[in-house]
């Protein structure tokens, strides 16, 4: 359980750690960009009990960002869905379909999401090819 990663959308940072091959959501990065507040009464109101875990910090010894002494709350991927169907905030729906459309496939694929990906699947983003000179040959 020490695999986590760290995704962004719109500035915020969304963690997502690998717990026995599932992925969970960092509860409180998700509350954050939904303006659910209060990250327990969320996920008591929204998720059932078996859409939340915690997880603590003596579990993540090899992760490689900072993680509170306390633990952290996590959701399931069935508990994401419910709090961004709990929220009613505008960014919600946006939130929602980077989830849905971007960060999820991009896992069940890769087993990751990288950053910006979508950008190079849709054409906005095209990676540079080196030059190549062409050399043409006449025959005489």
């Amino acid at each position: 359980m020490t695999n986590l990663n760290t995704y962004n959308f719109q500035s915020n940072d969304i963690r997502v750690v690998d717990l026995d091959g599932e992925s969970w959501f960092v509860a409180k990065d998700v509350c954050d960009v939904l303006g659910l507040g209060t990250v327990s009464k969320a996920v008591d109101q929204h998720c059932q009990p078996h859409q939340s875990r915690h997880v603590r910090k003596s579990n993540m010894t090899k992760c490689p960002i900072s993680f509170p002494n306390r633990g952290m709350t996590t959701a399931s991927e069935g508990g994401l869905y419910s709090l961004i169907m709990g929220s009613t905030k505008p960014q919600a729906g946006e939130f929602k379909a980077w989830v849905t459309d971007v960060v999820l496939p991009a896992i069940r694929k890769d087993g990751a999401y990288i950053m910006g990906e979508e950008k190079v699947a849709t054409g906005l983003l095209r990676p540079r090819l080196p030059n190549k000179k062409h050399h043409s040959t006449k025959q005489n």
